[in-house]
């Protein structure tokens, strides 16, 4: 390879990791900051969703994206699915207000060893010794986090619990109940964004939001401008995982995406002066060091290579694996 390919190659993978690390950041922020003036979370997820299907389908329309033919089956193996990701994104945004964005992460990362042992207890995957101790660090961390931690707050963890179960229940049904679709990313997508329509209007009516639409019209001008830009963050995630798939590995996205999500704690820590310790920052970088030592871990896969593969072990982890559920969970945490 010439020095101009690799200079070339070079730049390329700076613009979308940096690219990635500002929708990124940027999403987490934005909707924290929105949710603390304006606490209508499924009004404001029907806003981003609705933008995302409308850059998606424009997107399409220009050749930048691809889309197959939808087809009513497909919408139907997604409903189930898209039940869970809309309560997700709620359960997100209203614990955003109430704690650290650090607090996002160390839960994020307890979601790494839930999936891990359901993946265990339902489908007999097999952990190696490093994955065995990266699960284990991860855990430690999260102790020590959530023992110092100066933001605690009873109601936001109860919310990042709730966002928690539900994501680790996400990805174990997506990753092995679901069948696949003949369908991309983007298409995807579209079909999660507007089934989540009906369900989260059918949440806006009964869940008490209903001056949501009055109370925007009262939102100083600039806040209106941050919410259509978290939507478009919201697509621009996509946008990004797509572009990384083809040229990055799965593990080099994951370790990117846990470094978006530090970047995130610390941004999100300036900005909101979140009251820090030097124990809940060890507690964080513990749970983060923990997240990559798994990411990498576990694609080399069990270690013992007489034992018979089994289903479970011959698929891609499902937390290394650049899936959908990636960039859409961003929109909240």
């Amino acid at each position: 390879m010439g020095r101009g390919a690799v200079v070339a190659e070079a730049a390329q993978s700076m613009f979308w990791f940096g690219l990635f690390m500002t929708a990124s950041v940027g999403m987490v922020i934005f909707n924290k900051l929105v949710m603390q003036s304006y606490d209508y979370s499924t009004f404001l997820l029907i806003i981003q969703n609705t933008i995302t299907i409308v850059l998606n389908l424009v997107g399409t329309k220009a050749g930048i994206f691809t889309m197959n033919e939808w087809k009513v089956e497909h919408f139907k193996i997604w409903a189930l699915p898209t039940v869970t990701f809309s309560i997700m994104l709620v359960t997100s945004l209203k614990a955003l207000p109430l704690v650290a964005v650090a607090t996002t992460v160390v839960f994020r990362n307890m979601g790494t060893v839930l999936v891990a042992c359901g993946d265990a207890l339902l489908f007999s995957k097999e952990f190696n010794r490093d994955m065995k101790i990266a699960i284990g660090v991860i855990l430690a961390g999260s102790l020590v986090y959530s023992y110092y931690d100066m933001n605690f707050n009873a109601l936001g963890y109860m919310w990042m619990a709730a966002n928690t179960s539900i994501f680790t229940c996400n990805v174990l049904y997506e990753k092995y109940a679901v069948t696949s679709v003949d369908q991309t990313a983007v298409g995807i997508s579209c079909y999660q964004n507007i089934l989540s329509l009906p369900i989260l209007t059918v949440a806006l009516m009964t869940s008490g939001e209903t001056g949501a639409f009055d109370a925007w019209f009262f939102l100083p001008g600039y806040m209106q401008v941050i919410i259509l830009l978290s939507g478009f963050f919201g697509c621009l995630l996509s946008v990004c995982y797509m572009s990384l798939n083809k040229f990055a590995s799965p593990t080099a996205i994951t370790i990117a995406s846990n470094l978006n999500k530090l970047m995130s704690a610390i941004i999100g820590g300036l900005v909101f002066e979140s009251r820090v310790t030097p124990h809940t920052v060890a507690g964080l970088l513990i749970c983060m060091a923990g997240g990559y030592m798994y990411s990498t871990a576990s694609s080399q896969g069990p270690k013992d290579k007489d034992k018979e593969p089994d289903r479970a072990s011959d698929e891609q982890d499902p937390l290394t694996t650049t899936t959908l559920e990636d960039h859409e969970d961003d929109k909240g945490l």
